[in-house]
This record gives C-alpha cells, structure tokens and sequence, in this order.
C-alpha cells in the first residue's frame, strides 16, 4: 500500500491533478480479507497483476476467470532485463492456468524457465533484492510503457475509433529476453508475441478439466463459495 501511495501522490497526481487513486492493503489469503478482496476484483474494469508471486496469481485467476475480468498478468526479473505480460480475455481466452500448463508442456517459450536459482519453485524467478543498477530504469520505463498500452488496448479494443488508430490485439503472450546469448549476438530484446490457447485440462476455466479433479481442496471450495455469494450481489 505504501507504494501505490507514493505512486498515487507523489507521482500520478502532479500528472493528472483530477486522478482519483484509492489504494488498499489486503492480504487475500486471510479469510478475513477474502470478501472484500473479492469484491474489489469483482467491480474492476481491468486487473493488472504484478505480485510476481504464484500462489497469488492462482487466486486472482481463479476470480477474474470467475468474473469475466480482463487482465493482464506482467512480471519481470529482478535485473529488469526479461520478463513477460500474459493477457485473459474473458470468455473464449486462456486463463493464467492455462498458460502455465503450456508451459510445463514446453509449447511456451518462457524466459522464467532457467536451469539458474534453483532455490525458487518457479525456475528462473530470482528475488526482488538487486541493489541500484545504472541504466535499470530504462528497462523499468519501458515495461511500464509497453504495460500501459496494451491495457489500453484491451480496454477500448471494442472502440471502432480507437481502434482506427492501434492495431488490433491479436496475441495474449508477450515476453522480451535482453540477457547475454552464448550466440554472438548480445540482445535479443523484443518484445516476442506468442499466441496462447485453451487447455482443456485447465482446472480454473475448462468444465472437462474441473471434472477430472476430485475432490476439490477445502480452500478451492471456500474461494467458490465466496465468489457465488458475490456474483448475487
């Protein structure tokens, strides 16, 4: 929360002296905060996830798949120099689970999956401990750039006139690799696009997937319950 509100005061409101910005502290994994996290999610026009943590983003999708929220799930190394947005478009769009079952399947090219730090769960993921690196904010700027244009994209992407101007959203995977190649090259920058389908075995947005798993976690249960309970308000 003491970020968002350094962003909000400090930042965005010198921009835009009319932006009204309400942060939150929530910890969505206590049963106390599932409710109103639940409903924060629920009456937002777009979800951008940058918690970079999976439990967390399992959550998440379970209610934006849940809600038909779009989202964008975005994540970067410690370095900045790779990362990658994934985007759910409600409906017909892959979910984040989906996402990573291609990934595992090795259909995805993930810049995540290193053989380095093996300490994490999640190969590749290093810790957000880097110390002051020259030049970082360049990378940092331009992921925050190339985030915002694609949530613009998703949320006017039914706007004939915005979308006279920007092309159309055709994939939902972006990722960029700016690490130093055992090829001659030194960069392969980016940002790559890749499109990401439907898993049916999916367990968040596939029936067929649901019902190869029983029984379902106590947890899984709980979160349903909440989220049917919300859906009637």
């Amino acid at each position: 929360r003491k970020k968002s509100d350094t962003l909000g005061k400090n930042i965005l409101k010198e921009i835009n002296p009319q932006l009204i910005i309400n942060t939150h502290s929530v910890n969505p994994f206590s049963g106390d905060f599932y409710e109103e996290f639940i409903q924060e999610i629920k009456r937002s026009d777009l979800a951008i996830i940058t918690t970079a943590n999976l439990e967390s983003e399992l959550l998440i999708n379970n209610l934006i798949t849940s809600f038909r929220i779009p989202t964008l799930f975005c994540w970067c190394s410690g370095k900045a120099d790779y990362g990658e947005i994934f985007i759910h478009l409600p409906r017909d769009g892959a979910c984040y689970e989906c996402f990573l079952i291609r990934n595992e399947k090795g259909l995805v090219y993930n810049p995540k999956k290193t053989e380095k730090d093996p300490r994490w769960r999640i190969p590749g993921r290093e810790p957000y401990n880097s110390p002051g690196i020259p030049g970082i904010s360049i990378d940092i700027d331009f992921i925050g750039l190339f985030a915002t244009r694609l949530a613009l994209q998703v949320l006017m992407r039914d706007s004939k006139h915005f979308n006279k101007y920007y092309p159309e959203l055709k994939v939902n995977y972006y990722y960029w690799d700016n690490r130093e190649k055992k090829e001659d090259t030194i960069m392969s920058f980016g940002p790559f696009s890749l499109p990401i389908e439907r898993e049916e075995s999916c367990l968040t947005c596939s029936e067929s997937g649901r019902r190869m798993v029983t029984p379902i976690s106590k947890e899984r249960n709980e979160l349903n319950r909440l989220i049917r309970e919300a859906s009637r308000r």
